[in-house]
């Protein structure tokens, strides 16, 4: 899944004694009041320097709350330049992103993309940026991951994908953190939870997908940038919380149900990127796959996510003409054919062992709700 490199931990100023690179952050907020204002304060307590910040509300529903998000961003980043914009209506993390930077000029070094729950620790930023100099290769950079609100267990540390596109971390459930992972390594993608990447190289590739939405739109961007020659690495001597709160259901969203934006953007994804044979040959096996998975929610009785997953296959069918014009411009800028990319990828049997051993534990979880319900009756 990973290649390993150098276990050393750079900062940006032993990179480049003569000068650090300026940073704009981009945070996204979207019903997100909950976590924004620790959000806001990691960044506003980083030791990197050179680093400014813009929020960008995503049309939040919840503006009449007090203090405003503005007033919230004024109050806490007092050491900061720093703005703020909303867009006119829900765009997405990746589409309130595109909408701020057609609107907003910059001529900053490296942009880092932040969800409004996740924190930063005061020296991330500048292990990231420090990893980010010591490799000419590296467009993207991304923090380890933990949890919110239980620091010591891990969330992520770099993604794999198997050929459909499905991600797999690589972690053991509830894994604790003991350093074990502690090695800068280069990965297939780094999610959108806390990203750091080239202001030059997301230009290069025209911004985010907007068409997505919500999921998978970290992993097209990455695998963007993959097949145009660049590598993705994770730095995990920088570290970030992250509550999952749209995954969780822990926030309201217009991007629901889940399952069936992650299904329709994956889809989507895998056709924009894969090498033209094999997505002749891909194609068929996710709609394999998909019948499979629906044989698979009839037996757990899951019957709510029967419907989402036509619908996936429905959208990406109506979509078809814009997404093969995008594919043809991105396929246009190959330099790397998928089989250099196999390295960074897992089978589909690993993915699935890991998927199976999941729903086992939820179908025990539910049974053990059951009993204790019963127990108390």
């Amino acid at each position: 899944m990973t290649a390993r490199t150098s276990t050393t931990q750079p900062r940006a100023a032993d990179a480049r004694p003569g000068g650090i690179p300026r940073v704009l952050a981009i945070v996204v907020t979207h019903n997100g009041r909950q976590w924004f204002r620790d959000c806001i304060v990691g960044l506003n307590n980083q030791t990197y320097p050179e680093l400014d910040v813009l929020v960008v509300d995503d049309a939040s529903s919840d503006t009449r709350s007090r203090p405003t998000l503005k007033r919230i961003a004024k109050r806490h980043l007092k050491r900061r330049r720093w703005g703020f914009v909303r867009t006119p209506r829900p765009l997405g993390f990746g589409g309130a992103i595109n909408w701020a930077m057609s609107r907003v000029k910059t001529d900053v070094d490296l942009l880092l993309f932040i969800h409004d729950d996740a924190a930063l620790d005061p020296d991330g930023l500048e292990r990231l940026v420090g990893r980010m100099l010591a490799d000419e290769t590296a467009a993207i950079v991304g923090p380890k991951i933990v949890s919110w609100d239980d620091p010591d267990r891990l969330e992520e540390i770099g993604m794999a994908i198997d050929r459909l596109g499905y991600p797999y971390k690589g972690l053991e459930p509830n894994e604790i953190d003991l350093g074990q992972h502690d090695q800068s390594v280069e990965v297939f993608y780094v999610t959108s939870t806390c990203m750091l990447i080239r202001h030059e190289v997301f230009r290069d590739l025209r911004g985010w997908d907007a068409r997505l939405r919500a999921f998978s739109e970290d992993l097209d961007l990455c695998w963007r940038a993959r097949i145009q020659g660049h590598s993705v690495r994770v730095e995990p001597t920088a570290r970030a919380r992250h509550a999952i709160a749209l995954a969780r259901g822990l926030r309201r969203s217009p991007f629901r149900p889940h399952r069936y934006y992650i299904r329709r953007n994956r889809f989507r994804t895998m056709a924009k990127n894969s090498a033209g044979v094999r997505l002749l040959i891909l194609i068929p096996l996710f709609l394999l796959t998909s019948i499979l998975e629906t044989i698979g929610f009839v037996v757990l009785r899951q019957f709510r996510d029967i419907p989402n997953l036509f619908r996936a296959i429905g959208w990406n069918i109506v979509q078809a003409p814009q997404t093969l014009a995008e594919r043809n411009r991105v396929q246009r800028r190959r330099t790397v054919p998928d089989r250099r990319l196999q390295r960074l990828t897992v089978r589909e049997s690993t993915r699935i062992r890991a998927y199976v051993s999941h729903q086992a534990e939820r179908i025990e979880e539910a049974w053990g709700r059951r009993a204790d319900v019963m127990s108390r009756g």
